[in-house]
């Protein structure tokens, strides 16, 4: 696992049609606003309405093994929070 500036991600994705980007933030910050590449949303944590407050998604690596093999390069967009390092982490410790 290593971080990567956007200009890196950019070529990468640019010269390897296997690597996959994942975007953890959520459904409504996605809405309004992506990576100019192909990517997916998979949110790490949804937000509650009402409070405000995280809640896990308990299905986001099952998800992200539905669609992926552990053996495709992935490469997780979050943001300016930790959410997309927790997310490789959780990945990482399931073998990706």
């Amino acid at each position: 696992m290593r971080e990567l500036s956007p200009e890196a991600v950019r070529d990468w994705m640019t010269q390897d049609d296997a690597v996959q980007y994942i975007d953890v933030r959520t459904v409504a910050e996605f809405a309004q606003g992506r990576p100019l590449l192909r990517a997916v949303n998979v949110p790490f944590v949804f937000h509650t309405p009402t409070a405000g407050a995280e809640v896990p998604n308990g299905s986001f690596v099952d998800l992200i093994a539905w669609l992926h093999a552990p053996s495709t390069p992935l490469v997780l967009g979050g943001g300016a929070d930790s959410r997309a390092a927790r997310a490789a982490a959780a990945l990482a410790a399931q073998g990706y």
